[in-house]
């Protein structure tokens, strides 16, 4: 059992649960799961590699993409996601973070904590790392993602990543048309966005 996979497994559960049933004891177990891999400081971490992945997860990000996770299916213990919130707020420096690492606090962040001061600062911090290219808008991160992707694929994947977290607020920013527009630009004839973890996130 991997926590990363079950918490993306999490979010994928609740973006089906308006059409499909889900088999609540299924998403019962894979919360428990998660919740029990959290360290003490409310952090996740793991040894573990996903596929196709070159960099390993670091505790942030594996705590970003957990909280995200539990937040969204909104059947996690409030007392967890708190300290994963807190932990996130204590490694996290808004204004030395890797674009691609913030755009995945600020997705967690919106999930776990809408409105808090930690949220704010790490939104606006995202928002104003947005670069423009004509009429479209994107990201790019001098940090690689987990696929160790560069150039044209790390922008698409954190442009794809700070989309969501836009997407995520009460009322998403003008520049989310922007970005949708970036992304667009970057299908290829063959349908994907430059990479799989690029096309997964665009999507």
């Amino acid at each position: 059992a991997h926590p990363i996979l079950t918490a993306f497994a999490l979010i994928m559960f609740e973006d089906i649960r308006v059409n499909k049933e889900l088999d609540t004891g299924l998403v019962s177990r894979a919360v428990n799961f998660v919740e029990g891999q959290q360290n003490g400081d409310g952090s996740w971490d793991t040894t573990q590699h996903t596929k196709n992945q070159v960099i390993p997860w670091d505790s942030l990000r594996t705590t970003c993409i957990v909280a995200n996770g539990l937040a969204a299916n909104g059947e996690g213990d409030a007392g967890r996601l708190g300290s994963a919130v807190s932990y996130i707020d204590t490694e996290m420096n808004e204004l030395e973070a890797d674009t691609y690492t913030l755009a995945m606090c600020a997705n967690a962040l919106l999930e776990a904590a809408p409105g808090e001061a930690v949220t704010d600062v790490t939104v606006t911090e995202l928002l104003n790392r947005a670069q423009t290219e004509g009429d479209k808008v994107f990201w790019d991160s001098d940090f690689p993602g987990v696929s160790n992707a560069g150039g044209e694929v790390i922008q698409v994947e954190t442009t794809a990543l700070a989309t969501q977290a836009m997407f995520k607020m009460d009322v998403p920013p003008a520049m989310a048309g922007d970005a949708l527009k970036f992304l667009a630009s970057k299908k290829s004839p063959d349908g994907n966005f430059r990479s799989t973890q690029g096309t997964i996130q665009a999507l």
